[in-house]
């Protein structure tokens, strides 16, 4: 089976915006926490419900929501994920729900309940050779992409930063970006959305 290896330039791009994407979510997340905290400190001042007084458990809840929210909404355990290799142990075609044309933001109400249905999805589960399990989602249009992609026994690198796994065995029929599983056409370079250079057929690094 042949190898090909992702370029340094893609890894390092990926890299890049891994690391600014990373320092803009920690410095969010401190203003959270220390809004957050603050107010909690200044409620507790006029009202003994959230002092560290006897009983402290309101103010011990209040404080674990605000540790735990912006690290649940920011998914900063993401950045925190190695790189990995490995190899393709399975692709399962399956059905999600979720927005019919993309990402439905915000909460499911009335105003876009219209516009969520069964989303085609396929995901790649990767054995990675330092050991771990690895999944990873792609859907709608993407799904296709990777059903033809990603095969059984194939060995695939995924570099730190990266949501997608670049596969070792074989060449990516359209380019395709490893941060948001986009299959752009034939024509592009670089992800519209994540500024990123594609993997294309003829990146061998």
């Amino acid at each position: 089976m042949k190898q090909t290896k992702l370029s340094e330039q893609i890894i390092q791009e990926i890299s890049r915006k891994g690391k600014k994407n990373l320092f803009g979510t920690i410095v969010k997340t401190l203003l959270i926490w220390g809004i957050g905290w603050t107010v909690l400190v200044l409620t507790g001042k006029q009202s003994d419900l959230f002092t560290l007084s006897s009983p402290p458990i309101w103010f011990w809840i209040v404080f674990a929501i605000i540790l735990i929210f912006p690290i649940w909404k920011f998914q900063i355990y993401k950045f925190l994920r190695p790189s990995v290799h490995g190899e393709v142990i399975e692709v399962e075609n399956t059905q999600r729900l979720g927005g019919k044309k993309g990402d439905v933001g915000g909460y499911i109400d009335t105003l876009n309940i219209g516009q969520m249905g069964r989303v085609d999805t396929c995901i790649v589960t990767v054995n990675g050779t330092r050991g771990g399990i690895w999944k990873y989602e792609l859907s709608r249009e993407s799904a296709q992409f990777a059903r033809e992609y990603y095969q059984q026994g194939d060995m695939v690198f995924v570099p730190m930063f990266a949501e997608y796994p670049f596969n070792e065995s074989r060449d990516a029929e359209k380019p395709f970006c490893l941060c948001c599983g986009r299959a752009a056409g034939a024509h592009e370079a670089v992800c519209p959305t994540c500024g990123v250079p594609l993997v294309k057929k003829e990146e061998k690094g």
